[in-house]
């Protein structure tokens, strides 16, 4: 039983799932029957995305991205040059190539390509609040967000 209100859940590989909420983000390694904190804390983490076992990034709603190579074991933030600082994050993607893409309240989306020092923001194309992504390829992300919103955006250049 958990204390806390759980706000994603992602599989990883095999037996491997991840859940991300209030103050937390934790692991199982045996398809949910036991549950185990990672070393990200101190933040309502809104949401995470997971390449393998081992690679992962979450983002808290104060705006704290964390990545993780060693499968939580250690999380290291990631640079926040380029970004708001009121920003409110609610989900972010990555995909295999270390590219980030990032999503949040009122409109907000923030990417980073792999290798990049700063973050590209798009001006806001909606003014509701954007709460899954998934990276379709090289040049698009699919975005859905309250009021039933669907959109295809183009990675900024």
């Amino acid at each position: 039983m958990r204390n806390f209100e759980i706000v994603d859940i992602d599989h990883a590989e095999k037996d491997v799932y991840y859940l991300a909420g209030y103050g937390a983000i934790m692991k199982s390694t045996n398809r949910g029957q036991h549950w185990d904190f990672t070393a990200a804390n101190n933040d309502y983490f809104k949401g995470m995305a997971w390449i393998n076992a081992l690679e992962g990034v979450a983002v808290g709603y104060a705006g704290l991205i964390l990545q993780t190579k060693d499968g939580g074991d250690h999380w290291e933030k990631v640079a926040a040059s380029g970004l708001p600082k009121n920003r409110k994050c609610l989900n972010v993607d990555m995909n295999m190539q270390g590219d980030f893409v990032i999503a949040g309240e009122h409109g907000f989306m923030a990417f980073k390509r792999a290798g990049a020092s700063e973050w590209r923001t798009v001006r806001p194309f909606t003014d509701k609040d954007l709460r899954a992504l998934k990276i379709v390829n090289n040049q698009d992300v699919l975005v859905c967000g309250n009021g039933g919103g669907v959109y295809l955006v183009k990675w900024p250049d």
